[in-house]
């Protein structure tokens, strides 16, 4: 076990604390990126919305158990990616916190 003392604080880099955070970051807005293409390339069609439906109508081009099925299983995935999303902010949020911490106690 080290022992934290002031000579080893004072002296620390935590630039490696910032570039995480900083990666997480990247990391969620990607995780956003994702879940919306997911939303309007995959569910929207597959639901009969968006700009690949065709005119007037509101019809699914795919019906039946294995349809219904495909959307419910894409659409928890789209929503886990959305979900991910935020967590991936929240730990890149504790990452800039910390490392603000440990400059301001050098």
């Amino acid at each position: 076990m080290t022992v934290v003392t002031f000579a080893l604080l004072r002296h620390a880099s935590f630039d490696s604390i910032e570039h995480a955070g900083g990666t997480w970051n990247g990391l969620s807005g990607h995780l956003e990126h994702v879940a919306g293409q997911m939303r309007s390339g995959v569910l929207q069609p597959l639901t009969g919305g968006g700009p690949y439906a065709a005119p007037g109508t509101g019809d699914r081009p795919w019906t039946g158990a294995a349809a219904d099925e495909a959307v419910r299983e894409i659409g928890l995935l789209t929503d886990e990616l959305h979900a991910f999303h935020y967590e991936a902010l929240a730990v890149s949020a504790a990452l800039h916190r910390a490392g603000k911490s440990f400059a301001e106690a050098q």
